[in-house]
């Protein structure tokens, strides 16, 4: 969103808390969706084993898990990421990899975006460890592990949800996210 579309008046920011609430809600939601993931996990799967890893596989996992939950919203960019509207980086100040699209998105697309890696990483490997009968403690680590790290994509998906328009188009520019109803 260029300078002279922000000054337009038609672009709306969304409020949010303040950062630091903003990430202190994000770990307390984060815990209890890993533990809601779990009560989950033991009673649609069945039993299961969590056995001790060597540290290359834990350290793989730990690094794997945000990463591909950085990722996956990519494939809902224009062209599935692979266009100049789409931005890989990391935010230094926040010690944050992020990924951005520079173009607008519909409200549904961009709450898809946020729902995308809960979906993949959270939901599907519960529901598919419960409908092929099988149980792995790897899956649900990365389970809970996925719940816990992005716990705040739900949260921020509900606010867009209800203070966003429908039929309103999103755009962010750095930390802020704005929206404004096309004519």
């Amino acid at each position: 969103m260029s300078d002279e579309e922000l000054h337009s008046g038609e672009w709306h920011r969304v409020a949010y808390l303040p950062l630091w609430a903003l990430h202190l809600l994000s770990l307390l939601l984060g815990l209890l969706l890993a533990f809601v993931t779990f009560v989950v996990w033991i009673a649609l799967a069945p039993g299961f084993e969590i056995l001790p890893a060597p540290g290359y596989q834990v350290g793989a996992a730990l690094i794997s898990v945000p990463l591909a939950g950085v990722l996956l919203p990519v494939l809902l960019h224009p062209r599935m990421g692979m266009s100049n509207s789409t931005i890989f980086g990391i935010w230094p100040s926040k010690l944050t990899p992020y990924t951005a699209c520079t173009v607008k998105l519909t409200k549904r697309r961009a709450i898809a975006t946020l729902l995308l890696p809960i979906a993949l990483l959270v939901i599907l490997p519960l529901l598919f460890a419960s409908a092929m009968n099988i149980s792995s403690g790897w899956l649900v680590f990365i389970s809970c592990y996925a719940s816990l790290l992005f716990g705040y994509y739900p949260m921020l998906a509900l606010v867009w949800a209800y203070k966003i328009p429908p039929g309103a188009v999103i755009a962010g520019r750095g930390f802020e996210t704005y929206w404004h109803s096309p004519r």
